[in-house]
């Protein structure tokens, strides 16, 4: 089923498309995967990611849990795939460098988050606050830039 979202803070009209829908029994409720075509399109035309790097993220996407976290080892995922430790490793860096995936560190450890502007798993609201949340933190990161760079000149 193919959607269509208006961005909140330029106006354009993002197509998406939902991919996947189930009751699921752990969490309660219904919840849906939904991919973001332009940003696929984009990630898509990159040159500079590798097959290694796509299929590295298409296993984090099917593994990763509710509102877009995944735990787990680059030995697991390198086990699961068949692709040297090394060159998981590389591939989660190139990820990290796209914006695509993002380490976390809470509570001692280590969770990769997946960008909610190519893959959401979770309920629509709880997607729409957490772009609010990530628009707040952007805001105060520019904030912040804005008087490092005005203390640095006077």
């Amino acid at each position: 089923m193919r959607i269509q979202q208006i961005d909140a803070d330029t106006g354009e009209v993002l197509d998406a498309t939902i991919v996947l829908c189930f009751n699921r029994k752990k969490i309660g409720g219904r919840f849906c995967m939904l991919f973001q075509d332009d940003a696929w399109d984009t990630l898509l035309q990159d040159r500079e990611l590798t097959f290694s790097a796509l299929r590295v993220l298409m296993f984090m996407i099917r593994r990763m849990d509710f509102e877009n976290y995944l735990q787990i080892r680059q030995v697991v995922i390198s086990e699961k795939l068949g692709i040297a430790q090394p060159n998981v490793s590389t591939a989660i860096k190139l990820l990290v460098n796209k914006g695509v995936v993002e380490i976390v560190n809470r509570e001692g450890y280590r969770y990769y988050h997946l960008n909610a502007d190519y893959v959401w798993k979770g309920r629509a609201k709880t997607l729409q606050h957490h772009r609010e949340q990530r628009g707040q933190q952007a805001e105060l990161g520019r904030r912040k830039l804005e008087l490092s760079e005005g203390g640095l000149s006077a």
